[in-house]
């Protein structure tokens, strides 16, 4: 049966077994184009999420948005800011994952 697991999750799950440190450095150097290419890409995630993050944050901080919009506007951007609160905590516990 076919295993569906990232590179990410592979080498989390290969750092904290209990093999051997010099096995462990192997895979670590094997694994490095890739993990730089998907650092990069992370961080990129990062940043626009940031931004992303801010804008709701704005939104949610303007009297003049709360007073004159729909209440399921601001649920639906309270939800949006919650969302992309978590999705940047889980990105940058992947990314201090990765770092090792």
């Amino acid at each position: 049966e076919d295993l569906d697991i990232s590179i990410i999750e592979l080498i989390e799950i290969l750092r904290n077994s209990k093999i051997n440190q010099s096995i462990k450095n192997v895979i670590d150097r094997s694994f490095t184009p890739e993990l730089e290419v998907e650092k990069k890409k992370l961080s990129k995630k990062l940043n626009d999420l940031t931004k992303t993050l801010k804008i709701s944050q704005s939104r949610l901080e303007n009297k003049k948005f709360i007073q004159n919009a729909k209440q399921e506007l601001i649920d639906q951007e309270k939800k949006n800011f919650d969302n992309v609160t978590l999705e940047i905590k889980t990105i940058n516990e992947t990314l201090k994952t990765l770092d090792g």
